[in-house]
């Protein structure tokens, strides 16, 4: 069980979700605080919503950013899923929040749904098989899922491993090259009945760049660590 809130969507609609938290083992920046919450309708199971936070100090450049996203229709179709799946989506995201950077002097921005961030997408998807996966957190019965996607930049493929058990993503892969980019180590349920994800990135682990290039180009706004991917490319827009 996880824990259910209720969330006003981007249309001013109370809808009933799951709260899913997630927690990467290794942030990108050394000391860097990192967390998000991906909202997932208990009618549907459809990702409506998801939040975000970064607070680092580099080399005396201070930055804490908060960022939630509404998103005008899920970032995945209704389950159940079916081996004959398959979708082609305009996503717009609305996002809300506040930056605080210090660059030589304070850089502070706040947006609310009067001047909100938005960014329009798209994804692709289709559904390939029903594949066991094992990871560190265990093995798990799984949809495995084709996806392409694009969110202002050049288009990512990936390959996604969805459990219905943790509803969530457990593995993420490279589709060309077959690289594994992160992976669930563990999950469980805290007091407040909140779901807790902890991933692993598994490349690019060489330097801080290269890992936060990493996080930018797993994330692609579907679920897991997308949302973190996508609260860093909000903060380096609005920087």
């Amino acid at each position: 069980m996880v824990d259910i809130v209720n969330i006003t969507d981007w249309n001013d609609t109370l809808v009933e979700c799951y709260k899913i938290r997630q927690i990467p083992t290794s942030p990108p920046l050394v000391g860097q605080e990192l967390w998000a919450n991906q909202y997932m309708t208990v009618s549907g199971q459809q990702t409506i919503a998801e939040d975000f936070y970064m607070l680092f100090n580099m080399s005396g450049m201070y930055s804490e950013v908060y960022n939630f996203e509404y998103f005008n229709e899920s970032l995945m179709p209704e389950f159940p899923l079916s081996l004959a799946t398959t979708w082609n989506q305009t996503i717009i995201q609305n996002a809300t929040g506040y930056s605080c950077t210090w660059m030589g002097v304070w850089l502070n921005i706040t947006w609310d749904r009067s001047n909100a961030t938005q960014i329009i997408g798209w994804s692709a998807g289709e559904v390939l098989n029903i594949s066991n996966v094992t990871v560190a957190a265990g093995t798990f019965e799984t949809w495995c899922i084709n996806i392409t996607t694009a969110w202002g930049g050049d288009p990512a493929s990936l390959i996604q491993y969805w459990s219905p058990t943790v509803k969530n993503i457990v593995l993420m892969t490279n589709s060309t090259s077959g690289e594994f980019l992160f992976e669930l180590v563990s999950y469980g349920v805290e007091a407040d009945l909140t779901l807790v994800m902890t991933l692993l990135l598994l490349s690019h682990q060489q330097s801080s760049q290269a890992a936060t290039t990493t996080y930018m180009y797993a994330g692609v706004g579907l679920g897991a660590i997308g949302l973190l991917a996508l609260g860093i490319a909000l903060w380096r827009r609005r920087g």
